[in-house]
């Protein structure tokens, strides 16, 4: 019998389609931080950037991301409830529930934004939710998201739609599938080299029916 498949997802862009709340948090920040606002004009550009590339070009202090980012979940609170699903993922997280999947939730995001989300959305099909308060730090959530729950690495797959999100995985030593419907552009996703790359979310199911194991 086949070890049972673990899926680990981000949730801002890649479950829940928070990009376009987001951006407008940010420009209302803008001032009261000192940065630079993203203009429409520009977001293409910056979909192609990795995080530390973002933070540069928008101006903004490096010490002052964390507080910018705790703002930011506690303004991203009080429209939660109104966001919706990335096209697609419910039917497909609840595919893949059935087929005896196990999935989690790894994400810079708050729980309590999360399990609101969730709950508004009736969604149950999440074992559990892990967060980190630093954005450069889900390798190490990975790791012990894994270890708390005895999942092996070569059973394991990360979901996500930035960059950071692969070099993540790659640093717990894991799989990672990037989404092309997210923040980071199918091009910069691919430049750093997912092991599988998904345009829709019903890829994630033929990517499922693949041999996640490594030799």
């Amino acid at each position: 019998m086949a070890a049972p498949r673990v899926w680990l997802f981000d949730f801002d862009g890649t479950v829940a389609d928070t990009f376009t709340h987001a951006v407008h948090i940010m420009r209302r920040l803008a001032p009261a931080y000192g940065f630079r606002a993203l203009t429409d004009e520009e977001i293409p550009h910056a979909r192609g950037m990795g995080f530390r590339e973002l933070i540069e070009y928008l101006h903004i202090p490096k010490h002052k991301v964390p507080g910018i980012l705790a703002r930011g979940r506690r303004e991203l609170n009080t429209e939660i409830t109104t966001i919706g699903l990335c096209p697609g993922m419910p039917a497909v997280l609840r595919e893949l529930r059935a087929r005896d999947h196990q999935l989690g939730i790894i994400s810079s995001n708050s729980k309590v934004n999360i399990h609101a989300f969730l709950a508004a959305h009736g969604l149950d099909c999440f074992a559990h939710v892990s967060t980190s308060s630093k954005l450069l730090g889900k390798a190490r959530e990975i790791r012990q998201t894994m270890k708390k729950h005895g999942y092996k690495k070569g059973h394991t797959i990360y979901v996500g739609d930035e960059i950071r999100d692969i070099d993540a995985a790659h640093k717990a030593e894991i799989r990672c599938a990037a989404v092309g419907w997210g923040f980071n552009n199918a091009e910069s996703l691919r430049a750093a080299k997912p092991d599988y790359f998904a345009q829709t979310a019903e890829d994630l199911l033929t990517i499922a029916e693949k041999d996640l194991v490594k030799n």
